[in-house]
């Protein structure tokens, strides 16, 4: 979901989301290693099992399910997954792709990342 190149599989796996169930919502975050965002996507039936929790209920859950502290998740961290940029949202609202095998409409995205090697001294 890398603000470059989430118009090649991100936005269009939303809209075929989309296209199949009622409720679905995009988030992205930063991957380090990856040297860019990644984005992913939940689907659901249901709006109730996609829609974002309050930082209470994730404090909850995680304290609920979990033995000890997380390094990165907690209440006041998870709503920033799903703010979405300006650019990203209107992506997101004006793709129509819907990927087919039948149509032969997929999307594949392959990124090398970045590997330095430097001589010793």
């Amino acid at each position: 979901a890398g603000i470059k190149q989430h118009r090649l599989v991100w936005s269009p796996i939303n809209s075929t989301l989309r296209a199949v169930f009622p409720a679905v919502t995009a988030y992205k975050h930063a991957v380090y290693s990856f040297l860019d965002e990644w984005g992913w996507h939940m689907a659901s039936d249901s709006a109730e099992l996609v829609a974002p929790l309050t930082p209470a209920e994730v404090d909850a859950r995680l304290k609920e399910r979990l033995v000890g502290e997380t390094t990165f998740l907690d209440g006041v961290s998870y709503p920033g997954l799903f703010s979405l940029s300006k650019t990203h949202r209107a992506t997101l609202a004006a793709e129509s792709l819907v990927m087919s095998r039948e149509k032969g409409t997929f999307s594949f995205m392959h990124n090398q990342g970045l590997c330095v090697a430097k001589a010793g001294k």
